[in-house]
């Protein structure tokens, strides 16, 4: 079985460091983005299982960039990541097709457990 890839989409280098270390220590393939114009050439030539979006960026926000997405890839899986919560943005990512959010807080153990759940979703569809 191939590994799953996951791309992971933030303008913070540690926080893409931290996600990416972990995801690949547990087998998954990791492909990094650091803003949106790249999350989407990413996306188009990788074509991953599941994105990892970080919902405040420059240039292109995190809300803007998912649009994209569905509108390159209506199945595409997208589960936005946030420092802060912010009601308003969360309602409004799952509103556009979001499957979920995280806080870039979130440990390591329930990271693997959102992830598998939501693969195992998107996969029995």
């Amino acid at each position: 079985m191939e590994a799953k890839k996951i791309l992971v989409v933030d303008d913070e280098p540690s926080s893409t460091e931290v996600f990416h270390d972990f995801l690949e220590s547990k087998g998954y393939t990791v492909v990094e983005a650091n803003n949106g114009n790249e999350a989407l050439e990413r996306y188009s030539l990788e074509r991953p299982d599941l994105v990892l979006l970080d919902m405040m960026m420059p240039g292109m926000s995190g809300l803007v960039t998912l649009r994209e997405l569905k509108a390159l890839d209506p199945n595409a899986q997208v589960i936005m990541l946030t420092g802060l919560y912010e009601e308003e943005l969360v309602k409004q990512a799952l509103v556009e097709g979001a499957l979920d959010y995280i806080t870039k807080s979130i440990s390591p153990e329930c990271l693997e457990s959102v992830i598998l759940t939501k693969i195992t979703l998107c996969s029995m569809n």
